[in-house]
């Protein structure tokens, strides 16, 4: 007679069925949660990108004379010249375009009459990644001959960032930002213009 005891065929089939399902299920809930982190960093991501361009576009803004749209405005291009840059002439021309889900800018170093809409720019560099969409609201500076200040220019810069993929778009990143322009040789802030 045989003493030793051991695990019927039937009980190891079951048992090891078992074990699948709970490997299964746990398997599919470490994917879930592998493909909501890895959404979490894209849209992080794509927000960190966008700040960081909003901040480049605010300091560029802030040392820049706008010079189109001009007057008070909404539009999803501005031309500025910035004075703080620039190769061979005193300043910059830049061109900043929202376009196809991205924030470009494009750059030509123009005096600053040169400066205006239909002035050639070099290649168009995107700024942002992933989809984002925005506005730029305008006030232009204004002085007089006088050197009197009317009026300090302002550009609101909008940023929307698509936190979904195509048609699965839940809600939009919300970035929103107002600089002032000290655009001094026209709204004649701080120098004297008249030396």
């Amino acid at each position: 007679m045989n003493s030793r005891k051991g695990f019927s065929l039937i009980e190891v089939v079951v048992s090891m069925s078992i074990f699948v399902l709970v490997m299964i299920s746990f398997s599919v809930m470490f994917a879930g949660v592998l493909k909501t982190y890895q959404k979490g960093r894209n849209i992080n991501e794509n927000v960190e990108n966008a700040q960081f361009a909003m901040s480049l576009l605010g300091k560029t803004i802030r040392t820049s004379t706008l010079k189109s749209p001009t007057g008070t405005n909404t539009g999803k291009t501005i031309i500025v010249y910035d004075y703080s840059q620039g190769l061979t002439n005193s300043g910059l021309c830049i061109k900043y375009t929202f376009q196809a889900n991205s924030l470009t800018r494009e750059e030509a170093d123009v005096d600053e009459a040169g400066c205006r809409v239909g002035t050639v720019f070099g290649s168009s560099v995107n700024m942002t990644s992933g989809e984002v969409d925005g506005n730029f609201f305008t006030t232009s500076s204004d002085g007089n001959t006088a050197g009197e200040s009317l009026a300090v220019g302002r550009v609101t810069i909008s940023m929307e960032i698509a936190t979904g993929v195509g048609n699965a778009k839940t809600e939009d990143t919300i970035l929103q930002t107002t600089v002032s322009l000290r655009d001094y040789g026209v709204s004649n802030i701080g120098i004297d213009i008249n030396p």
